[in-house]
C-alpha cells in the first residue's frame, strides 16, 4: 500500500497528533525557505490541511498550517517547487471553498509551469484546475481541464499525483467518462487505483465494471466485458443461486430465504452446507470479492458489479422524482431518462429462463413500476400536446399489458385526433380480436362508444379528448 493510502486510513486522533508533531518541528526552522530542504515536511503540512475535514484541529492550528504554506512560495525559490506549492495551496483553498483565492494561486502556478518542461507538473496543474471548476460547478471548464490532464496522463501513463485523494480523483474520473475523455486511460486508472465511488455510477455505460449482468429480456453475464458460459457441468446450481439472489434484489438477501427457495426439502444443516458449497463455486465463476456475505446475508458487490435492474430502478426513481415537481421540470432531462428507461428494459425479467415461483414477484414488480411511470409520462406529454410521444408510450404500455382496454382507447383517441381514423379503427379491431381470443368477450361499452364516435367523425370532441387524455386515463 502506498504512503498516501496509509495516511487516508488514519484515525482523526492520529492525524491530530501528527499535526502537533509537525507544528513542533516547524519551530526549529528560523527561515521558512529551509523547509524546501526538509524531507517531506512541507508535503506533510499540506496533507494535513487537505484532510482537515477529518481532523480534530482547532482554528488556531488550522490557521497556523495555512500560514506555513502561505509563507513558502516566494520569488527567490526554484520554479518547480514553487509551482508545486502554489498548486498545493490552491487545493487547500478549494477544500476550504475559497475559490477565488484558489484560482489566483493556480494562475501563478500556470505562469511557473510555462517556464518548466515537466509533464508531471502540468498533469498536477490541470487536475487541480479541474478540481476547482468541478467544485464551482463550471462544467465547460471542468471538461476542458480534464481533457488536457487526461491526455498527459495517457501519454505518460501516470497513475499518481502529489496529494492523491481517491474520492476527488474518483469524481474527476466519473466526469471524464461522462464526457468520453480518454476513456481507455481513465478506465485503466480506475482499475489500477481501485477508485470506488460511494454511490455506484450505474448510469455510466463506460464505467469499467468487472461484472455486468443482464436480466431484462435475457440472462447474460459479462466478466471484464466478455460473456461467460452459464450452462454446463457444475454451473447449473451456482447460476441458479445467482438468479435467485438477483430475483430477491441482489443486496442483503438472507441465506435462509435463498435456501428455502433452492433447497426446500433440505433441513437446516444440509441446506446451509449446500448453500456454502454452491456459493464457493459461484465465486470461482465470478470472482471471490464479487459476492459478499455479512451477518448471514448475501449481496452482489455493487462496487464491482453492474446489474441492469439496479440501473433501471435508479433511473425510474430519478424520472419519477422529476415528474413529481412540475415547477422544476426540464423536458430534455425527462426525455433523456425516458429513453434510458426503454434502453434498459429489453423485456420481462428473465423471460426466457425457467419460471420458478421465487422469480415471478420480481417480474411483476418491475412490470408494475414501468406501467405506473408510463402513465405518468402519458399525462405529462399529453398535457403539453406531444401526441407522437403519447402514441409511443401507449404502444409500449400495450406491449406490457396487451389486454388493457385503457391503452387501446388512448391510442384510438390520439390517432383519431390527428385525423388517422383508419389507424384508430384498426386498433379497435385488434383490441376486439385479442379480447375475444383470450376471454371470449367484447370490448367494454366505453371502448365501443369511442369506436362509434370515431366512425361518425366527431373530430372536435376527439381533439378535445386528446388534449386532455391525461384526465381520462387517470
Amino acid at each position: 500500500m502506498d504512503n498516501n493510502n496509509s495516511k487516508n486510513n488514519e484515525k482523526p486522533s492520529e492525524i491530530s497528533q501528527r499535526a502537533e508533531k509537525l507544528l513542533a518541528e516547524f519551530e526549529y526552522f528560523e527561515n521558512p525557505s529551509e523547509l524546501y530542504d526538509s524531507t517531506g515536511l512541507f508535503k506533510e503540512i499540506e496533507s494535513l490541511i487537505l484532510n482537515q475535514a477529518h481532523v480534530t484541529l482547532d482554528q488556531s492550528q488550522l490557521s497556523l498550517l495555512q500560514n506555513l504554506i502561505n509563507t513558502l512560495p516566494g520569488e527567490h525559490h526554484p520554479p518547480y517547487p514553487e509551482a508545486l506549492n502554489c498548486i498545493a495551496m490552491a487545493r487547500v483553498l478549494v477544500e476550504l471553498a475559497e475559490y477565488e483565492k484558489a484560482e489566483s494561486w493556480l494562475i501563478k502556478a500556470n505562469t511557473l509551469v510555462d517556464q518548466i518542461d515537466s509533464s508531471f507538473l502540468s498533469f498536477n496543474l490541470f487536475l487541480s484546475q479541474a478540481e476547482l471548476y468541478y467544485s464551482r460547478g463550471d462544467n465547460k471548464a471542468v471538461v476542458a481541464a480534464l481533457a488536457q490532464a487526461m491526455s498527459i496522463g495517457r501519454q505518460q501513463n501516470n497513475l499518481n499525483t502529489d496529494w492523491w485523494r481517491p474520492s476527488t480523483m474518483c469524481g474527476l474520473c466519473i466526469k471524464a467518462l461522462e464526457n468520453n475523455i480518454e476513456v481507455d486511460y481513465v478506465q485503466m486508472l480506475i482499475k489500477k487505483r481501485k477508485l470506488y465511488p460511494n454511490s455506484p455510477p450505474l448510469y455510466l455505460d463506460n464505467w469499467p465494471w468487472r461484472v455486468r449482468i443482464y436480466t431484462l429480456g435475457r440472462f447474460c453475464v459479462l466478466l471484464d466485458g466478455k460473456p461467460i458460459s452459464v450452462n454446463g457441468k457444475g454451473k447449473i446450481k451456482p447460476v441458479e443461486l445467482l438468479k435467485a439472489l438477483i430475483a430477491m434484489g441482489g443486496r442483503d438477501v438472507c441465506e435462509v430465504r435463498l435456501c428455502e427457495a433452492l433447497w426446500p426439502d433440505a433441513d437446516g444443516d444440509n441446506a446451509h452446507s449446500s448453500f456454502t458449497s454452491t456459493l464457493s463455486r459461484l465465486r470461482k465463476l465470478l470472482g471471490s470479492d464479487v459476492l459478499i456475505v455479512c451477518n448471514g446475508q448475501l449481496s452482489l458487490n455493487d462496487q464491482l458489479c453492474w446489474l441492469d435492474i439496479w440501473a433501471y430502478e435508479r433511473n425510474l426513481g430519478e424520472l419519477e422524482f422529476a415528474l413529481s415537481y412540475p415547477e422544476t421540470l426540464q423536458i430534455k432531462k425527462i426525455d433523456h431518462r425516458m429513453h434510458r428507461m426503454f434502453d434498459l428494459y429489453h423485456g420481462f425479467f428473465m423471460e426466457k429462463e425457467p419460471q420458478p415461483g421465487w422469480l415471478l414477484p420480481q417480474r411483476e414488480r418491475l412490470q408494475t413500476k414501468l406501467l405506473r411511470i408510463i402513465k405518468q409520462l402519458i399525462s405529462f406529454y399529453s398535457s403539453r400536446g406531444r401526441c407522437k410521444k403519447v402514441i409511443t408510450l401507449y404502444e409500449k404500455a400495450l406491449e406490457l399489458d396487451p389486454l388493457s382496454e385503457e391503452y387501446y382507447r388512448g391510442l384510438m383517441r390520439c390517432h383519431a385526433a390527428q385525423g388517422n381514423n383508419g389507424e384508430a379503427l384498426s386498433i379497435y379491431c385488434h383490441c376486439q380480436t385479442i379480447l375475444d381470443a383470450t376471454f371470449a368477450i367484447k370490448p367494454s361499452e366505453k371502448t365501443r362508444q369511442l369506436h362509434r364516435m370515431i366512425k361518425t367523425g366527431n373530430h372536435k370532441q376527439l381533439q378535445l379528448f386528446c388534449l386532455h387524455c391525461s384526465r381520462i386515463t387517470a
